[in-house]
């Protein structure tokens, strides 16, 4: 008795099941009138869905089986059973957006800014690097879906002419640690599905999921919870 039935349920045989989010006192009363209280606090309703769809993405198109952001790793990844392939784009100097996780890449002990080099200049210098076209006709080709992460140099309206180009609007995620290029994504595909990502969470955390409409959200595992999981599938989310 004395709980708030918007917290937990109890039935008769006592047994306490988590209804909403938030703290109530309950009170138990056995059978010869001793009684005995306690505090309980939900912090997220159920646990860590296990019904839900379980998304397998070769992360940089399967790093460690192929050389990462190439074409011959996103040619190859649909082998490994994964549903989905992320990649990083980020600008050259002349505008060409390109596959490349780190900002800059050493050659023969000389290390270069790939925002300072044009296109024509850094494929000379590592060939194995694609534009974003090219990774997504290898993509598209493959039957898989993409996780686009654009990196802080990436130009979001190339991006999205890139996946309308190639047919990939209904299979590509845009993730992003900024939160700014998502909403310039979202400004141009009212109906793109956005990812924000993240380290520690951050205090306007809600917010920025709000007004970005993201339905997904990756967070760094050393800060992401059970606690954390739950309650972002209970607003809808996917996590990550």
């Amino acid at each position: 008795s004395g709980y708030d039935p918007s917290v937990i349920s109890v039935t008769t045989d006592g047994t306490v099941t988590a209804v909403g989010i938030g703290t109530t006192s309950v009170t138990a009363t056995t059978y010869n009138g001793k009684t005995g209280s306690c505090s309980i606090t939900v912090c997220a309703v159920g646990a860590v869905s296990t019904d839900r769809n379980v998304v397998v993405v070769a992360h940089r198109g399967g790093t460690g089986s192929w050389t990462e952001n190439t074409l011959n790793a996103f040619a190859n990844a649909p082998i490994t059973g994964a549903d989905a392939i992320e990649l990083d784009a980020r600008s050259t100097k002349d505008g060409v957006q390109v596959v490349h996780h780190d900002a800059t890449f050493t050659v023969n002990g000389k290390k270069y800014t790939i925002k300072k080099l044009k296109w024509a200049q850094l494929r000379q210098l590592k060939p194995s690097v694609c534009t974003l076209d090219e990774a997504l006709a290898a993509v598209a080709a493959g039957g898989l879906d993409v996780n686009l992460e654009l990196k802080d140099t990436a130009n979001p309206e190339k991006c999205v002419a890139l996946v309308r180009e190639h047919g990939m609007a209904d299979r590509t995620v845009y993730i992003s640690f900024n939160a700014p290029l998502l909403a310039r994504v979202r400004k141009l595909e009212p109906d793109a599905r956005l990812g924000y990502i993240i380290n520690d969470t951050p205090s306007n955390l809600n917010a920025t999921m709000s007004s970005l409409r993201a339905s997904y959200i990756f967070q760094k595992a050393d800060y992401l919870t059970r606690a954390n999981i739950v309650k972002w599938q209970n607003k809808g989310a996917q996590v990550g």
